[in-house]
């Protein structure tokens, strides 16, 4: 009698699984722990709350907290400038990885725009931005908070591809992003 029941339940699986009312589960775990030293840290930003590094120092004790910001691209007017150890880490220090989540464009700067000079001469106007900004706990992976960080000021390029409604957005610096995220760097 044990066979034919075990037949049974199998061509109900069977059955359930064709009509969809019964589901696989993936047993895949859904944290994957990554090591510190070589892992792509903008993992982290891409699976929020699927990848950790296990070997990261917590965040905890003593401030500052260092942090690496994934998607912030230094400005090279920045380059020359003495930054905070907290904010330019060695790998194995980091207890903090900001990430880029994205960036709306707000009213013009007053009075600042560039001017090309195409077969016409164009003003191009500079617009602020905001850039949100999502922390996370580098050893757990745990979203920690967010910051919104204004932009600084802008230069205009040398080059531009200009069409209607065109616009230089301008782009937060060290400072904006060490305003911003100071709260949970030196908390």
């Amino acid at each position: 009698m044990g066979r034919p029941l075990k037949v049974i339940g199998a061509l109900l699986a069977v059955a359930l699984l064709t009509a969809g009312a019964l589901k696989l589960v993936n047993t895949e775990p859904r944290n994957r722990t990554e090591d510190l030293a070589s892992a792509d840290l903008g993992e982290l930003c891409a699976k929020p709350g699927g990848v950790s590094f296990s070997d990261a120092p917590p965040y905890e004790g003593p401030r500052p907290h260092p942090i690496v910001v994934v998607g912030f691209n230094e400005d090279p007017a920045d380059a020359g400038k003495s930054w905070a150890p907290a904010w330019k880490p060695q790998r194995a220090q980091i207890q903090l990885i900001g990430c880029v989540a994205g960036k709306s464009s707000g009213n013009p700067v007053l009075g600042d725009s560039c001017t090309f000079n195409l077969p016409t001469q164009r003003e191009v106007p500079i617009v602020e931005t905001t850039t949100l900004v999502t922390v996370y706990e580098a050893r757990t992976g745990h979203q920690v908070g967010q910051a919104s960080v204004p932009s600084g000021s802008a230069e205009c390029p040398t080059q531009l591809v200009v069409g209607e409604g065109s616009v230089i957005e301008a782009e937060p610096g060290y400072e904006q992003y060490a305003a911003a995220l100071r709260q949970y760097v030196d908390k």
